[in-house]
């Protein structure tokens, strides 16, 4: 017998209204054994049951119909019946996941964001922090440039003792903030990864240089320092403390581990980079160390290596060559100073040698003066007599080692190691002049070959003696 519908719906109003709840459900169900998708039937007993005030029965009726409209592909539908769901119980944090992949698939990430935040936040409070995790990650894929979410991850896993997983999201953050040069945030990411993995000697490197970056040097030390007591032979960690004292002006500190790190590109057979980086020591420790019979100054407590292990000068002077005869040793030195008081009286002051500004920007190597009569230059390989120079500065033979550096010189003009000790002899005997016409020369070909750390240096010693000339350097171009 066929059922008429409009009068069974008709009939289960007329229940619902007078509250008569058993005999109105029981019409609808009359009804939804006709149709059992009928969408419209089954958000109308919802209603019934919320009227009676019995929401989980009401919110399972709406549920049902989200979930089929969901299915249908009527997403806005969808939406809006899951908004009904969470106006009645704000706590059911699965229909935010729902909402979150209709948002989606409707392209609104951003409030799709927002039903991940908020379902991930609603089981994090209950304490279901693997349910949160979930989520979260959800959100990392859906948005990868939402550092926040991924902190959150990396805080869960964390708390859930998985550490290795907590650092892979750590690092993530600071590779995206990094790429959205959000410098200073990445600093205190790199800080829990520490807490973690606080022996992470590529970790305290990056947080060095970070701190040295946002010009925050004293910040910088600790990790520096921290990354080379685990390391004495990693160059990179040397690298960073040199950048750290650098910044600090810590001379003592800054020359004695530019002289551990050029050692150790020296052993390593790499004689281009150890020369560089001697050729970076400042000044004031360069001529420190050759006082005293060439003992180094006593290092601070806060120098990373001790007296035993720096370079001695005759190598910061320059490496000899192949063919070159042994560099002297040093403890012939008493025999070369006995030899050395037997010459004639001292040669008149470094501001009377004449520095003759040729085409080529070469300095006088000293042909004029033995034109005039004077003592011819010596003779020897380039590296002997930077060598020799070194121990004739050492015992105080100030002219014959400007002599020495002008025969160097007088074969390679544009020897930048010459040109920089030539500097340093007159600079310690007060010629202002010559100095900063030398150094200055030096600093040219520092500018020339991109060396912007030697170049810096030697701008520095010659603005202490003359800033004009400081200022009319030109820096190198940026690489």
């Amino acid at each position: 017998m066929a059922v008429n519908k409009r009068k069974v719906l008709d009939a289960a109003r007329k229940y619902a209204q007078k509250g008569a709840k058993e005999k109105a459900l029981k019409e609808y169900h009359t009804l939804l054994k006709l149709d059992p998708r009928d969408a419209k039937l089954h958000l109308e007993i919802g209603d019934c049951y919320r009227r009676w005030g019995q929401i989980d029965e009401a919110i399972t009726q709406y549920a049902r119909v989200a979930d089929q409209y969901k299915d249908d592909g009527f997403d806005a539908r969808s939406v809006a019946v899951f908004k009904q769901i969470l106006n009645l119980d704000p706590k059911r944090y699965s229909a935010y996941v729902s909402l979150a992949e209709l948002y989606q698939r409707m392209g609104l990430d951003s409030e799709a964001l927002g039903a991940l935040q908020a379902a991930a936040d609603g089981y994090h409070k209950e304490g279901d922090k693997p349910a949160a995790l979930e989520l979260l990650r959800k959100m990392a894929t859906l948005d990868p440039t939402n550092t926040t979410s991924r902190l959150k991850v990396a805080e869960l896993l964390r708390q859930e003792g998985m550490e290795d997983d907590a650092v892979a999201e750590y690092e993530a953050v600071i590779a995206e903030l990094d790429r959205q040069g959000a410098r200073e945030q990445t600093l205190p990411v790199l800080e829990r990864i520490l807490e973690l993995r606080p022996d992470r000697s590529d970790i305290l490197r990056s947080t060095a240089r970070k701190l040295i970056e946002i010009r925050k040097p004293e910040r910088a030390e600790p990790f520096a320092r921290k990354a080379v007591e685990l390391d004495a032979e990693d160059a990179d960690a040397l690298e960073v403390a040199i950048d750290v004292y650098k910044a600090l002006g810590k001379d003592e500190e800054l020359a004695s581990t530019t002289r551990a790190l050029a050692k150790m590109y020296r052993e390593r057979g790499d004689q281009d980079k150890a020369r560089e980086l001697a050729q970076r020591i400042p000044l004031s420790m360069e001529l420190a160390a050759d006082e005293e019979g060439g003992e180094a100054p006593e290092e601070s407590e806060s120098a990373f290596l001790s007296d035993d292990e720096l370079l001695d000068d005759d190598f910061l002077a320059g490496e000899a060559s192949e063919t070159a005869e042994p560099e002297l040793p040093l403890e012939e030195a008493a025999e070369l100073e006995l030899e050395l008081d037997d010459e004639a009286d001292e040669e008149d002051d470094a501001e009377e040698l004449v520095l003759d500004q040729e085409d080529d920007g070469a300095l006088d190597t000293g042909d004029a003066a033995a034109d005039e009569g004077e003592a011819p230059l010596p003779e020897g390989d380039p590296e002997q007599l930077l060598a020799e120079a070194s121990v004739y500065l050492r015992y105080g033979k100030r002219d014959q080692a400007i002599a020495s550096l002008q025969a160097v010189l007088a074969q390679e003009p544009d020897h930048r190691a010459a040109l920089e000790r030539l500097g340093d002899a007159y600079a310690e005997g007060g010629d202002d002049v010559p100095a900063v016409a030398v150094w200055t020369r030096a600093a040219e070909r520092a500018a020339a070959d991109g060396d912007s750390s030697a170049f810096e240096l030697l701008r520095d010693r010659i603005a202490a003696l003359d800033e004009a000339a400081a200022a009319g350097l030109e820096a190198p171009s940026p690489s």
